[in-house]
């Protein structure tokens, strides 16, 4: 780890300055357009109205689609003084949940690569900036950190989660391993059990491909890890089943996980294909670079495999190639297939991108001419 000069303070308030204009600027300058939001604006609201902080109600009917993370935080911002004259259309308060969790994920990405630069960089500053900035200028980021749904709150809670968790692997410090298990109960208020899995099955593809499970036993500590999340989560999920009974383990549990990942819900059927379309299309316009990355980073797995050459400190790019491959499987395995099924994993693809921005060329061979090729392609994607 390096610690920050000027240079680099510089730099990560770059990036969060370009967050907030595109994450806030005109947040709730129109109305809620969708059935969806609006249902998820009018259960935050009515916790701010009633004070029932419990079970998430929508339009008099108990709504229990998702955790009620981000009706709890919706609800905050509904319930500041005056919220109806700044916010006369209610539509700031409703999408202000995912903004600042997309602002907050954009910030960490880059202060990571700033105190964590990869072997043979020779610029962190410019691979932070291009990893944060592939991140908050994917087409599905921009969209869905404007949208007042869940997605995007489980994209930034389960995105530092997993960051937290590289980095302890990398420099434990004492206890610091608490920290990523706590916003991972936080991930799993937002979306459910599926933030447990994606960990669970990042963390085996990464002990897996970086051959060290021994390491990240002892300094993630999975099992006590999971105590933790669930010491943070289960009881809300404890009471509301107390409160509402069956109703709502059929409803939370039984149709929407469950039943959405088993079979098709709401005629959402796509081709097993259907996700490697949508890592092309969320990492517009650096999708080249997302390729060479991957290609870069396979190379570096299948040698780390059978010589385990890679420090831990260097295991960023193997790390989001674990990362990115778990969502992808177990997704691609879901009977529902859904676009915001792919957020979760598009950190890990900023991350592989602004590792391939970092590729190791010299100026007269092969490699170079990939490079500059993917770079071309990128900016060329841009103005389209």
């Amino acid at each position: 780890m390096f610690s920050f000069s000027k240079r680099d303070f510089a730099s990560l308030i770059f990036i969060a300055f370009a967050g907030i204009i595109l994450f806030f600027w005109g947040l709730g300058a129109s109305g809620l357009i969708d059935e969806t939001p609006a249902k998820f604006a009018a259960a935050g609201r009515s916790m701010s109205v009633t004070g029932n902080w419990l079970t998430p109600i929508s339009n008099g009917i108990p709504r229990f689609d998702k955790p009620p993370l981000i009706y709890w935080l919706m609800g905050l911002i509904y319930s500041i003084p005056n919220q109806s004259s700044w916010d006369p259309l209610g539509s700031f308060a409703a999408r202000f949940p995912s903004a600042i969790s997309s602002l907050l994920l954009m910030t960490i990405l880059g202060e990571t690569l700033l105190r964590w630069p990869q072997k043979k960089n020779n610029n962190q500053r410019r691979t932070a900036v291009v990893t944060a900035l592939s991140f908050a200028l994917s087409p599905f980021v921009m969209i869905w950190s404007r949208t007042a749904v869940s997605d995007a709150l489980l994209c930034g809670t389960f995105g530092l989660s997993m960051l937290l968790q590289w980095r302890c692997y990398v420099k434990p410090r004492p206890n610091s391993w608490v920290y990523a298990w706590i916003v991972l109960g936080l991930s799993i208020l937002a979306k459910g059990p599926v933030a447990i899995v994606l960990m669970m099955f990042s963390l085996f593809l990464f002990g897996l491909f970086q051959n060290d499970f021994d390491r990240i036993r002892r300094h993630i500590k999975p099992g006590y890890g999971l105590l933790i999340a669930m010491g943070i989560s289960m009881p809300w999920f404890i009471v509301e089943y107390i409160l509402e009974g069956n109703l709502f383990l059929k409803s939370f549990f039984g149709y929407h996980n469950f039943q959405r990942y088993t079979s098709i819900v709401n005629s959402h059927q796509e081709g097993i294909f259907f996700f490697v379309l949508m890592s092309i299309i969320a990492s517009l316009p650096f999708t080249p670079l997302l390729i060479l990355g991957l290609i870069k980073g396979s190379k570096e797995i299948t040698k780390n495999f059978l010589k385990r050459t890679l420090k831990p400190s260097n295991s960023l790019l193997v790390f989001s190639i674990s990362w990115l491959l778990s969502v992808f499987i177990f997704f691609t395995l879901s009977g529902t297939k859904l676009p915001s099924y792919w957020l979760p994993a598009i950190p890990a693809a900023a991350i592989i991108i602004g590792q391939a921005e970092n590729f190791e060329v010299n100026q007269e061979n092969n490699k170079s001419k990939l490079y500059n090729f993917c770079w071309c392609l990128s900016i060329l994607f841009l103005f389209l």
